[in-house]
């Protein structure tokens, strides 16, 4: 049984300041707590240091510091039980062997990011 929506956290990391504040909006008007992060640096820092871990990582591939593939076996490690949805512009094809809980295509909008988040939690 999964927890209700207001208890769940989300990882919100997108260079991108508008898809952060969307990605942000959509969830928190469905009940979920998000944090962002603008880059792999403070992605790292949110999933070692934030005291709840996270239900899900929304994470896009093209960040100015690392690639979001890069981070995957890391967050895998720190945080073994939270779900990893792909936001990208890329085609799902192209990302199917990165291992992850879903893919999200991107331009998106709010309703496809709560169905695409719902449908990666609820499994």
């Amino acid at each position: 049984m999964t927890s209700p929506p207001e208890t769940r956290a989300v990882l919100i990391i997108d260079d991108e300041p508008a898809v952060r504040m969307i990605a942000r909006a959509a969830l928190a008007a469905d009940g979920f707590r998000t944090v962002e992060a603008a880059d792999a640096g403070e992605a790292r820092a949110a999933v070692r240091d934030v005291p709840c871990p996270f239900d899900l990582i929304l994470l896009d591939l093209t960040l100015p510091d690392a690639s979001g593939a890069d981070l995957i076996p890391e967050f895998r490690k720190l945080a073994p039980h939270t779900r990893i949805l792909i936001v990208t512009g890329m085609h799902a094809d192209d990302v199917a062997d990165l291992h992850t809980d879903g893919f999200l295509s991107k331009p998106f909008n709010r309703a496809s990011l709560v169905s695409a988040v719902r449908r990666v939690l609820d499994g």
